[in-house]
C-alpha cells in the first residue's frame, strides 16, 4: 500500500514523515546508543562485586567474547546513529522549508 500515492504529497504527509524520523531517531538512541555501554557497565560491575559468581564460573569465549561482541555493535551502532541523524536533520530542514 502506498501511502504517498493515495494522499499525495501534502504537508501532512511530510509532517508525519518527520515525526516517524524524529521516533526512529529517539528509539535507536534509547535502544541501541544507550543499550550496549550499560550492557558493559553492568558487565564490569558484576564482575567486580560478585567475580566468584560471574568470571570464575564462565568460560574465557564468554569473558571475552561478550564484551567484544559489544564493543563492536556499539561501533556498528555509532555509525548508523550518524547516517539516522542525518536523515532526520534532513527531513526536519525540508518541512521547515515548505512551512516558510
Amino acid at each position: 500500500l502506498n501511502v504517498q500515492g493515495l494522499l499525495g504529497r501534502g504537508k501532512y504527509i511530510d509532517f508525519l514523515i518527520t515525526v516517524n524520523g524524529v521516533g526512529l531517531w529517539l528509539s535507536y538512541l534509547l535502544f541501541r546508543i544507550c543499550l550496549f555501554p550499560t550492557w558493559m557497565y553492568i558487565f564490569v560491575k558484576d564482575v567486580q562485586n560478585h567475580r566468584e559468581e560471574t568470571w570464575d564460573k564462565v568460560s574465557t569465549f564468554e569473558r571475552y567474547g561478550y564484551p567484544t561482541v559489544n564493543v563492536l555493535l556499539f561501533g556498528l551502532s555509532s555509525f548508523w546513529f550518524v547516517q539516522v541523524t542525518k536523515g532526520m536533520l534532513n527531513q526536519i530542514r525540508k518541512t521547515k522549508k515548505k512551512k516558510d
